[in-house]
C-alpha cells in the first residue's frame, strides 16, 4: 500500500504501510492507519501512541522494546509496563503495529 485516503487527501506510505513523513502525522492519520490494521483505538492505545511519538521526537531514534516498556511503566504504571499489556493493545506484532499507527518509520531488521 503506497497511500491512504485521509480527509479527502492522499497520505503517502512506504511499501510496508509506514507513514513516509513522521512530521505529517495527525490523529486522523493514526485513526486511518489503525483502521487498516483492523484495530479499534481506545484511550489506552492513544496513550501508547503518544509515548512513542514523544520518544521519537525527543531522541530522533526509534525506541527499543525496553524503552517502550520503561515508557509505559513510567506513564501508565508498572502493571502496564510490559510486553503482555502492549500485546493486548496491539496484538499483531505489537512494536511494529504500534509504531505504524504512531507514524514512526519501520524499525531496521523488522519484516
Amino acid at each position: 500500500m503506497d497511500s491512504i485516503k485521509v480527509n479527502g487527501r492522499d497520505v503517502k506510505l512506504d511499501g510496508e504501510g509506514y507513514l513516509s513523513d513522521f512530521k505529517s502525522w495527525e490523529k486522523d492519520i493514526g485513526l486511518a492507519l489503525a483502521e487498516v490494521e483492523k484495530l479499534e483505538m481506545t484511550d489506552d492505545h492513544w496513550k501508547v501512541v503518544d509515548l512513542l511519538r514523544e520518544f521519537y521526537s525527543k531522541h530522533e531514534s526509534l525506541p527499543t522494546a525496553r524503552d517502550i516498556s520503561n515508557l509505559m511503566s513510567d506513564a501508565l504504571g508498572q502493571d502496564k509496563g510490559n510486553s503482555k499489556y502492549l500485546t493486548e493493545l496491539f496484538p499483531n506484532e505489537p512494536i511494529m503495529q504500534s509504531g505504524r499507527i504512531a507514524g514512526l518509520p519501520r524499525m531496521p531488521g523488522c519484516t
